[in-house]
């Protein structure tokens, strides 16, 4: 859908208007005639995808609304601009300058119109504003300009003007931090071009400092192509005093909105979850959620298969949340009379929780061979949790065993075959089969509500044909119960 803002010049002539002795003034609209002046009152119209002039209000109303003291430039063919500013009363005058309106049978009339207006915009010509950290600020960084040729006069007489933004709005949402770096110090998010000019948008690659409405930073930006890979999109300073970049600027679209999910990590600051859409109108939140590592000592494990081996390794489904590096929980062996396709792990964490990422630690042998492919899920629904009462005896002589749930009933009992209730919080992902005790972490996408287990199903068993995992982190926060 194409976006654009109305703007209408009600316009008033003593030869085509009269004025009731009673002060009424015309429907909807405070319509004000004196010798000829073009007075003119700006709304937004209810189906409009734009929000006037203050794109960080708080709700729908204060977006559409003008502000006290904004400026609209208005111009007549090659005449000079006239600025309307509108008072307090919400009307928009211009004093002695106001655009006269054009005498019935003359010849027709380009009417052109911009917004903000400054020193630094014309109808051709924009600069970027760097600092739009105030709600001010990234109202008088919200370009708009329109051209109409008045035919002839309307019947109502309204002309209307079409207000197209030059601008893309670009939100950065920071989901999470890595504890040891402490908090977000400072953001800045890159515009690809600085300036705008009868040709269209140029100039260097520009910095801006955003508007920050908790952990969401926005700032209005050039439409671009997008920069190549070594070109900084992002740049964060956290409180550790340490600097991260997401490199590449992204490629926008005048008059679209661009929300990108961004986590702050030690190594890297990774982007998730973009998503792009027309500039509406809504409100903007977010809470940053603590990258903290949860307690576990409380959690249980299920699943579809477990394997029982020697008393070093064992393979039992509690070993991959116990602490021991060497110890890992192994499922079924690849193939068609695999017990568990797909392999599913359940932790239960006891309590709701806001999961913000995942840390898995596989085998501590066979490197290279733990090349799985999974994808993460939460719920809160019971049935994603099963346990049977028979309880796992493991003889000394006895080299190894395996268990098969499946005998036991979860088929009937859980949710696990059709995922009902499940959200997923993650795209598949293969791990890189990182040498234990390394680390490799995954990001969520599901921070909005807290839930209590957590599920990875596994898509793939990798190259050795079995998943042998050692631990499994989580990180994130208590939600409320």
């Amino acid at each position: 859908m194409k976006s654009f803002r109305y703007f209408y010049l009600l316009a008033a002539l003593m030869a085509f208007l009269a004025c009731g002795d009673d002060g009424e003034v015309s429907q909807e609209q405070d319509l004000v005639t004196n010798g000829g002046k073009v007075l003119i009152n700006a709304v937004v119209e209810p189906n409009s995808l734009f929000t006037r002039s203050n794109p960080m209000g708080e709700d729908d109303a204060q977006q559409g609304a003008f502000n006290q003291g904004d400026k609209l430039a208005i111009s007549c063919g090659d005449d000079a601009p006239v600025i309307y500013t509108m008072g307090s009363d919400k009307i928009w005058t211009a004093g002695e300058n106001s655009l006269m309106w054009s005498d019935s049978g003359q010849e027709t009339v380009l009417y052109k119109a911009y917004y903000p207006v400054g020193a630094d915009a014309s109808f051709d010509t924009f600069v970027l504003p760097a600092d739009q950290s105030t709600s001010e600020n990234i109202a008088n960084a919200d370009y708009m300009t329109t051209k109409t040729v008045l035919l002839e006069k309307a019947a109502d007489g309204v002309l209307k003007l079409n207000m197209h933004r030059r601008t893309a709005r670009v939100i950065i949402n920071i989901l999470g931090v890595e504890e040891k770096l402490g908090d977000v110090k400072s953001l800045n998010i890159y515009s690809q071009y600085s300036s705008i000019s009868s040709t269209g948008a140029e100039g260097p690659v520009k910095p801006i400092n955003p508007y920050k409405a908790e952990d969401i930073y926005t700032a209005l930006v050039l439409p671009g192509e997008g920069s190549d890979a070594e070109g900084i999109f992002v740049r964060i300073e956290t409180t550790s005093g340490g600097t991260q970049e997401v490199k590449g600027i992204k490629p926008v679209i005048a008059g679209k909105s661009y929300t990108y999910n961004v986590y702050v990590g030690e190594n890297n600051t990774t982007i998730s979850g973009t998503t792009v859409e027309d500039w509406t109108t809504g409100i903007l939140g977010g809470t940053l959620i603590t990258m903290k590592p949860l307690d576990r000592s409380k959690w249980s494990v299920t699943g579809k298969f477990e394997e029982g081996r020697w008393n070093f390794w064992c393979g039992k489904f509690a070993d991959a949340i116990d602490g021991d590096l060497h110890r890992f929980w192994a499922s079924d062996w690849d193939g068609p009379n695999a017990k568990d396709l797909p392999p599913v792990l359940v932790i239960d964490t006891k309590k709701l929780h806001l999961f913000g990422k995942i840390g898995i630690i596989v085998r501590d042998d066979l490197v290279g061979q733990h090349n799985y492919t999974l994808k993460c899920y939460v719920s809160s629904d019971p049935r994603s949790w099963w346990k049977s009462s028979y309880v796992w005896k493991q003889e000394s002589d006895e080299f190894w065993g395996s268990f098969v749930w499946e005998d036991f009933g979860w088929k009937e009992a859980t949710n696990w075959e059709n995922r009902e209730n499940w959200i997923p919080v993650s795209e598949e992902v293969t791990l890189k089969s990182l040498h234990n005790p390394a680390i490799e972490y995954i990001r969520l996408n599901d921070l909005t509500e807290g839930h209590q287990y957590f599920i990875i199903e596994f898509t793939d068993r990798g190259a050795r044909g079995v998943i042998e995992i050692a631990e499994v982190y989580l990180y994130g926060r208590e939600a409320a119960q």
